[in-house]
């Protein structure tokens, strides 16, 4: 459901893009741990009796607050925080005992829920409770041997020591929530609790580097891509704000327990939406003589030949498609199959490979493997390959040995900095224009 609230006097219109896990959210981004427990308590509490205005009684020991939901827009990652309509409804479902396979957004979900309540309102006996409804009766068992309350009373939350006339209350309960669904989405939708409880009480990159990783999932799956209006936008400035980051080499546990960084998410990014292979120059023109590293024409190549370049292209293509870089660009001209390939610390590697669906297997293992930066990579990936090795201008290894694992060395020999993300994407950029 959409809102909007008033920035600068402005009027924003707000999209919920993703529910969060409440625990999850405290354990990873918030800074006063304890802090957040307290205050989150207390809106949590307040809402629970905003929403009895609506339902008559509370259900006991359900805050419907174990998830959250993001705001945000087509400009801004996150706006506002509040308690997920979607646990509400999902919980709902559960109490009732609705069948699974009904999206609780379908409108058979309500018709569901309203023949539910109406078997719910026809039992009388214990045992029936407990077979058709079991999350209910956990509730009558477990709420009888309750002595004192968190808030409220016994009977605000609509228990009674029979199983008939707790039934009977639970109804009243069930049928405000469906008859006044519609006003207490609303309510959810205007309940902001970010304010006190979260404010300056939260890590801003890694929740915003979170932000960004559930919209790019999103965007990434065919299915989902479009469910956001303006979701290319909002991702767009994020990537191109760096700037606005103050830690460009944050990372955040997942989930699942496992990690992504910005600039690994900043790749993953251009390759969706970068993936155009720049059109460069005749980089590293061969020197001395500019024919003897072509190969024959493939129907002279004999099979094993054919078959050993395709292995080595192969191994090359896979080494390379493995690493986190946010560009590559193609050479032209005599030295067709170099490939550039650009990282967000500034440097660049240079190497002779054939991608799928080229012409030629020039991924021969004859070429130098070069490491060039943003300073002189103009320059320097235009003079020929004989002058830049015999006055070793720049550093560069061969295919020998373990030549992955000193070309990672290369890409890592400096740190990753907001001035070396910024350089190097204005160094893509100037080539991009050039074209």
């Amino acid at each position: 459901m959409e809102k909007y609230i008033i920035i600068n006097g402005n009027k924003e219109r707000l999209i919920p893009f993703f529910n969060i896990d409440v625990e999850y959210f405290k354990n990873e981004f918030i800074i006063d741990k304890e802090k957040f427990a307290d205050q989150y308590k207390i809106y949590r509490n307040a809402f629970n009796w905003i929403r009895r205005s609506y339902t008559y009684y509370l259900l006991f020991n359900e805050y419907y607050a174990d998830t959250i939901t993001l705001y945000g827009n087509e400009m801004n990652l996150n706006r506002s925080i509040t308690f997920s309509f979607e646990e509400f409804l999902l919980k709902l479902r559960d109490y009732l005992s609705i069948n699974t396979s009904f999206s609780i957004y379908d409108p058979i979900f309500i018709e569901a829920a309203k023949r539910n309540i109406n078997i719910l309102k026809s039992i009388k006996k214990e045992e029936d409770l407990k077979m058709k409804f079991p999350k209910l009766y956990d509730i009558f068992i477990n709420a009888n041997k309750v002595d004192k309350f968190e808030s409220g009373t016994y009977y605000d939350y609509g228990l009674r020591p029979t199983p008939d006339a707790f039934i009977e209350e639970q109804t009243v309960y069930f049928e405000h929530v469906f008859k006044n669904l519609d006003k207490i989405e609303n309510e959810y939708a205007s309940y902001n609790i970010v304010r006190d409880a979260i404010k300056g009480n939260y890590y801003r990159d890694k929740f915003r580097l979170y932000t960004a990783y559930k919209l790019f999932s999103l965007l990434s799956n065919s299915e989902t891509k479009d469910r956001i209006p303006g979701i290319e936008n909002v991702l767009k400035k994020y990537f191109d704000d760096i700037n606005d980051i103050s830690d460009i080499n944050v990372s955040i546990k997942l989930e699942n327990g496992d990690r992504i960084s910005f600039l690994e998410l900043l790749s993953d990014y251009n390759r969706l939406y970068n993936n155009e292979t720049l059109d460069l120059w005749d980089i590293l023109p061969q020197g001395h003589d500019s024919t003897k590293e072509f190969h024959p024409p493939l129907q002279a190549m004999s099979d094993e030949e054919y078959m050993r370049l395709y292995n080595l292209n192969i191994e090359k293509y896979n080494f390379y498609e493995s690493l986190k870089y946010l560009r590559k660009g193609k050479g032209k001209y005599l030295n067709t199959g170099y490939y550039a390939f650009f990282f967000s610390n500034g440097q660049q590697i240079l190497d002779k490979l054939c991608y799928p669906g080229e012409d030629f297997i020039v991924s021969h293992y004859g070429n130098a493997i070069y490491n060039l930066n943003i300073r002189n990579f103009e320059l320097l990936s235009r003079i020929n390959k004989t002058k830049i090795r015999h006055d070793r201008l720049c550093p560069f290894t061969t295919h020998n040995g373990n030549w992955q694992d000193r070309v990672r060395i290369m890409i890592d020999s400096v740190p990753t900095t907001s001035e070396s993300v910024e350089k190097t994407c204005e160094l893509i950029k100037k080539i991009e224009k050039k074209k």
